[in-house]
């Protein structure tokens, strides 16, 4: 990298040892990447994260995210493109070259070979490119004062690789590690950045590519497409799981939701996201196949039921009716009754602790949904959007097992991303 490029790659790390102070956690966007205009650096062509400070020298560009705790940092860095089309190569040679620009170290992998970069995912992009998906770690030591030993600031590298015409784009993000009571943590598991994270990568353009032909799913119930639910032999265990299947031939089979239901759901940038979950869907004269990661599925379907052969035997699905008329009137309790959730046919919603423990975070410090609050409320496509009094906003995924059209008071409400079941009190 360059010279110039050194310089302005270490100014996330100076903003944060500037540690100004915290604005208040903003509210997380519908559209993370926000509505603003393009931005063409070098091939790529983006938006940048609403409300994120941008800067830009040469091909390098830069994006600090906004609202940041004067113990958090999270940067995005987008690099000039590399001749070798490697990937693992790629991303060490990457690694390196930031620890170096931090006046730092990458700290090796635990696994076999101790790799700087460790990769999560990879595959060929519903665009038509080639990815890698992956991190390492760099730490930078800190003397201070006149104290003989000491001490390391320490960052998590998210590093985002796509290979096309003969070259590897790179994109990564810097995070700040920290310390949460015993705990370490990241700045970019925080809830409020995770969603731009999510969506970054994959609605990335580049110049001189076309992509393929393929939009976002959608699904209206309308011959194969919709929710299919029922038992199915999954990762050592007979679990509830579903078949979602959308218009553009993309399909979803997992026990669990995307954590915002499927309301609005980018099905490309999801399936980057999780590929071992999705894959693809043929149907022609009442039977088809579903190729989902390592899976070959036949099924057929008659009516409301499909019939998939799996794992040496055949199991049925139903599928799920589209509610999005739905209103929930009563109160649920999780632990005993020791957090609970309370909703009007009205459209009112009054939260002792639920919301925030159906977010599943490793530590309190990534928290942004606030511990208690009241609202209204809106359920539409597996999706219930929540609007606080003081102005927060958020979705979360919601089954609707067990719920119909008009007002609904089940004994079990399952909700979240996990299927949490809360019980009526």
């Amino acid at each position: 990298m360059k010279k110039v490029f050194l310089f302005f790659l270490v100014l996330p790390v100076f903003h944060f040892l500037s540690a100004q102070p915290a604005n208040p956690a903003a509210n997380p966007s519908a559209n993370p990447l926000g509505n603003g205009a393009l931005t063409h650096v070098g091939h790529f062509i983006f938006r940048a994260p609403e409300g994120w400070k941008t800067n830009q020298q040469g091909n390098l560009f830069t994006m600090i995210a906004p609202d940041a705790a004067p113990d958090e940092l999270l940067s995005f860095l987008l690099l000039d493109p590399a001749t070798d089309t490697g990937f693992q190569s790629v991303a060490d040679a990457t690694l390196s070259q930031l620890a170096v620009a931090l006046n730092g170290e990458v700290i090796p992998q635990v696994s076999v070979g101790h790799p700087l970069y460790f990769e999560m995912y990879s595959g060929r992009c519903l665009k038509g490119w080639d990815y890698s998906w992956g991190n390492g770690r760099i730490r930078i030591k800190v003397m201070k004062g006149n104290d003989p030993y000491p001490s390391w600031i320490e960052f998590t590298v998210g590093l985002f690789l796509a290979r096309l015409n003969g070259r590897i784009e790179r994109v990564c993000y810097l995070s700040k590690d920290y310390k949460c009571g015993v705990l370490q943590t990241t700045t970019s598991f925080k809830w409020t950045y995770e969603r731009v994270i999510d969506d970054f990568f994959f609605n990335l353009r580049f110049d001189d590519w076309t992509d393929a032909n393929v939009r976002p799913g959608r699904f209206n119930n309308a011959g194969v497409t919709g929710v299919w639910s029922g038992v199915a032999f999954f990762e050592g265990a007979y679990r509830a799981v579903t078949f979602i299947l959308y218009d553009n031939g993309q399909a979803c089979y997992n026990t669990t939701w995307p954590r915002p239901g499927l309301a609005n759901l980018n099905t490309i940038v999801a399936a980057g996201n999780d590929p071992p979950h999705w894959g693809t869907w043929t149907f022609q004269g009442g039977s088809g196949v579903m190729k989902i990661s390592y899976q070959t599925i036949p099924f057929s379907i008659q009516g409301e039921k499909m019939t998939a052969s799996m794992n040496n035997s055949t199991r049925e699905f139903k599928r799920m009716p589209i509610l999005d008329e739905v209103r929930l009137n009563g109160s649920w309790s999780m632990y005993g009754g020791a957090i609970s959730i309370s909703f009007t046919a009205d459209g009112h919603f009054e939260d002792a602790g639920v919301f925030r423990e159906l977010q599943h975070r490793p530590t309190t410090c990534n928290d942004v949904v606030p511990e208690k609050g009241r609202g209204t409320y809106e359920i539409h496509n597996h999706s219930i959007f929540l609007h606080y009094s003081d102005g927060f906003a958020t979705q979360m995924a919601i089954a609707e097992l067990g719920l119909q059209k008009g007002v609904c008071s089940p004994d079990q409400l399952v909700m979240g991303w996990d299927n949490n079941s809360l019980t009526k009190k």
